[in-house]
């Protein structure tokens, strides 16, 4: 059976539902794609979300996108804070598939193409093929993140540059590791703060980032921790962790200057350990100073795509201008 794909509102009746039932069978797992945190996202941006649904028989595919115009452009992909394209699939096409242009991939990228004016889709690492995207007239662009495993904690750390494996040892004894949702204003202080010494905008402003924090925090997908000064009981550095399954994220985080973040992560490899967490993922590897304080745990890199769709050459122009460098 032909594979077909119509684009839907997330509020319509039964689509919801859909999604649901999706995302229980996929085979890509983030906690990018779970409603909860698209629901909560849309409700601090005020962002409009829309779901694409591949089907056969019944669904085998979709993708949720935030739209947004810009003059005359209808866009649509993912929103600040949210490295992965929600994706869920039952499976993966097989090579046959794709070459003969019959994939959902081919069917996904052409129902976006004739909708929206641009499409950015960040295709999690489980994607590794995109030429169905590149056939259909898309760019694809490489990017990268860093991932630890955690099955053995005093091993990874072991495996530290010695700078690293040094500053926290020294300094772990300045700080304590606390957990606790209350804790997300902290967070969402130091990461804004950490932006702006950086001379960087960040991908939300602070109310949207702080009612997103929290409306996440209330429920069982976020963890939220802040390393405090033991002498003055301030927060030194703080981290919101995403789970899904055995999977823990770094999503929002931020560090007074010095050792803090080094204890932050050390602290974390422990006690997410303990919890049964198997594999932590840094969400990114793109900006070299930040890449370059990651690669100090010894993490793996592991490349994954953005594919972007841009209907017209008059709109591939546009493009062209807002990003001169393909950001």
């Amino acid at each position: 059976m032909k594979v077909r794909a119509s684009i839907y509102d997330l509020e319509e009746p039964g689509i919801r539902e859909r999604w649901q039932a999706l995302q229980e069978v996929s085979i890509i797992r983030t906690p990018f794609s779970n409603l909860d945190y698209v629901e909560s996202l849309s409700q601090a941006t005020g962002r409009r979300v829309a779901v694409v649904l591949a089907r056969e028989s019944k669904d085998i595919s979709g993708a949720l996108l935030f739209e947004r115009r810009i003059g005359p452009l209808l866009k649509a992909g993912p929103v600040g804070f949210t490295p992965f394209t929600p994706l869920s699939a039952e499976r993966l096409p097989h090579g046959a598939e794709v070459h003969g242009e019959e994939s959902w991939y081919h069917v996904l990228a052409e129902t976006l193409m004739a909708h929206y004016g641009m499409v950015d889709l960040y295709l999690p690492p489980a994607i590794t093929d995109v030429r169905a995207f590149q056939w259909s007239g898309w760019q694809a662009t490489p990017f990268y993140t860093f991932r630890l495993s955690l099955t053995d904690p005093e091993a990874r750390i072991a495996a530290w540059s010695e700078s690293a494996r040094r500053t926290f040892h020294r300094k772990r004894e300045r700080y304590r590791l606390v957990e606790g949702k209350s804790s997300s204003t902290d967070i969402v202080d130091l990461c804004i703060e950490g932006y702006a010494r950086a001379g960087r905008r960040p991908p939300l402003e602070r109310r949207q980032l702080s009612d997103l924090v929290s409306r996440l925090a209330s429920t069982d997908r976020v963890r939220c921790f802040t390393l405090r000064d033991a002498i003055h009981d301030t927060p030194s550095a703080g981290v919101a962790v995403l789970i899904e399954g055995s999977d823990a994220y770094y999503w929002v985080a931020g560090s007074k200057p010095g050792p803090a973040m080094t204890v932050m992560i050390g602290e974390l490899v422990h006690c997410l350990a303990a919890g049964g967490i198997e594999t932590f993922d840094f969400v990114g590897a793109n900006t070299p100073a930040i890449a370059e304080f990651k690669r100090r745990f010894n993490p793996d890199l592991i490349p994954y795509y953005r594919v972007r769709g841009i209907r017209s050459r008059a709109l591939r122009i546009f493009s062209a201008l807002l990003h001169p460098f393909g950001a």
